[in-house]
């Protein structure tokens, strides 16, 4: 799926042969092997949708709810622990109290003997999602088609 040149703007070829249009100021450049690591996380994203996966009872969930948490934080961890997804992304400004929501789902799932495992993008977001919830979380993207291929990353397991 290279890029390519139409003269006027650049365009992407989807694998149907789509071509969409990239503004200028939107281009981004990365790697054939991230890219293709970037497609298997999207299609386990899409493809466990719904499957009844790592869910937590509600009464479980909500007895495990710190005062502090914010509507919102309490929100995201009851979608997190009960929708039941394979795989979900929580993205969030610095500082908004995503580690301290996914310290409480991190403690939802071990309540339910429910082993999770936790990924970042940035060495930082990994360390935090480490030293808060206690995940042991790599921040390798070649460690995520890893564990998208179905074997297991050293290190990622909770």
């Amino acid at each position: 799926m290279p890029l390519t040149d139409t003269g006027e703007r650049e365009a992407f070829r989807t694998r149907d042969g789509r071509v969409l249009r990239v503004a200028a100021d939107d281009r981004r450049y990365t790697t054939a092997g991230l890219l293709a690591v970037e497609q298997r996380l999207v299609a386990g994203v899409e493809e466990g949708r719904g499957t009844g996966r790592a869910v937590v009872p509600e009464r479980v969930v909500g007895a495990l709810m710190p005062k502090g948490l914010s509507e919102e934080q309490r929100a995201m961890v009851l979608a997190l622990t009960t929708r039941g997804d394979a795989i979900d992304v929580v993205a969030g400004r610095a500082g908004t109290g995503k580690t301290f929501a996914l310290a409480t789902a991190h403690a939802a799932w071990r309540e339910a003997g429910t082993r999770v495992l936790g990924v970042a993008v940035a060495r930082r977001a990994a360390r935090e999602l480490e030293q808060g919830p206690g995940w042991r979380a790599p921040a390798s993207p070649p460690c995520w088609a890893t564990w998208i291929a179905g074997e297991r990353c050293r290190s990622a397991v909770s």
